[in-house]
């Protein structure tokens, strides 16, 4: 997470200028040692032999092989021997329900958008199947229309033949009654004005059934043409309704997703801070040296934000703390405003990017903001409990994606041990 940066500029927030000074409580073996004006760090020296602390658990080997210490259990000196257990604020049930039926309300929300989505997405697609089907009976209005055009086209022809023929055939009848009054000489076979009137009245009879052929085509295709027209006028109506249908489905998910947007804007928190009718959470017995060393408001902290992330001691946390701010009292930069030269930002020290995907709602204020102690230490359990620190084989892992840097975890380690 953090960068790597020269030693003594991370070591500045271990127990910075305002850090409280270690008096009669200060256990055996831990000294102040004074590197740069203004800057203390707690360097924790073996313990003597005297006050020895029973020997620690055995040690677990990390993805790299190097031993891992295991901070709960590791150290025990100047812990106390009998003390009644306190406890600390947690989420009382009535806020719990509360969240619980917020959180449903959001999931009906969702499925009911998810529902809608489903939905209009068949009625777009049986939109665009009767858009194409509408398509193809106006295609064919219009192959209809030039049929029709040429079957009128195809009447006027063979009535106009018919009309030809009556005058041939009545000039044909008329060239037979007088071939009847004037003897003429006989004429060729086949050439005879009896010949040439049946002739005529053949063809008059042919173009007659032809025009009356044209006529039937004719009504015929214009019958089809309504019938087509009026098929394809329907669906014209009933794609309208089915556009407005789906508009006003549109307008339903837009509403739906609004409510879901207010829901998640106004939906309660568990909040991090202790209440009047909250749960108890055992505080757990604490070392001199922490007792010593670490503010009580920031002791709950750790107790309660270790407490998201099972197995992760909450020791380690403090231990975090304690060398990247002194626990919230160091006055380096970056600490309480701004960001220092490695662009580190609060009391937990974040990276921007890191804050921006780890970063957590610690008081349930609404804002997650990284230079308010609760928030940057809910933060740092949130990162360490996903980058491993939950369990014993990759605590030591999880703390260098911390800070890149070995010495930093055997600090860090060190530290939690005696914590």
């Amino acid at each position: 997470m953090r960068r790597a940066a020269v030693a003594l500029g991370l070591l500045t927030g271990l127990l910075g200028g305002a850090a409280p000074a270690l008096s009669a409580e200060t256990p055996p073996g831990a000294t102040i040692t004074f590197v740069a004006p203004e800057t203390k760090i707690l360097l924790i020296e073996p313990a003597s032999p005297a006050t020895a602390p029973p020997a620690t658990s055995p040690t677990a080997t990390s993805p790299t092989g190097a031993p891992v210490r295991q901070a709960a259990a590791a150290g025990t000196a100047g812990r106390p021997t009998a003390t009644t257990p306190t406890t600390i604020a947690s989420v009382s049930p009535a806020l719990r329900a509360l969240v619980e039926a917020s959180a449903a309300e959001r999931r009906r929300l969702s499925a009911e958008i998810a529902d809608l989505e489903g939905r209009i997405a068949d009625m777009d697609a049986e939109l665009a199947t009767a858009q194409s089907a509408v398509a193809a009976q106006r295609a064919g209005v219009g192959v209809l229309e030039q049929l029709v055009g040429r079957a009128r086209f195809d009447m006027e022809q063979a009535a106009g033949r018919v009309t030809l023929l009556e005058a041939s055939a009545s000039s044909a009848a008329e060239a037979l009654q007088v071939q009847r009054t004037i003897v003429a000489r006989p004429p060729t076979p086949g050439h005879s004005r009896e010949d040439a009137a049946a002739q005529a009245r053949v063809a008059l009879s042919a173009a007659v059934e032809a025009r009356a052929q044209s006529s039937r085509t004719l009504a015929g295709l214009e019958s089809q043409l309504e019938g087509t027209r009026q098929s394809a006028g329907g669906p014209s109506a009933e794609l309208q309704a089915k556009a407005e249908e789906i508009q006003r489905a549109r307008d339903a998910l837009a509403g739906l997703r609004q409510q879901l947007a207010v829901a998640e804007a106004s939906a309660p928190v568990l909040p991090a801070t202790p209440s009047a009718s909250a749960e108890a959470v055992p505080m757990p017995s604490a070392s001199t040296l922490a007792r010593a060393t670490v503010p009580a408001a920031y002791m709950s902290l750790y107790v309660r934000a270790a407490a998201t992330c099972r197995g992760l001691p909450w020791t380690v946390l403090a231990a975090v703390g304690a060398v990247e701010s002194a626990h919230g009292q160091s006055t380096a930069a970056g600490v309480h405003t701004g960001a220092n030269d490695a662009g580190a930002m609060g009391p937990m020290q974040f990276l921007a990017s890191t804050w921006a995907a780890y970063g957590v709602d610690g008081d349930g204020d609404g804002i997650r903001n990284v230079y308010d102690p609760d928030d940057a230490v809910f933060g740092a359990a949130n990162y360490l409990c996903a980058s491993g620190a939950g369990n014993i084989s990759t605590l030591r892992a999880a703390l260098w994606s911390y800070n890149h840097a070995d010495w930093y975890v055997e600090l860090v380690l060190d530290l939690a041990a005696r914590l």
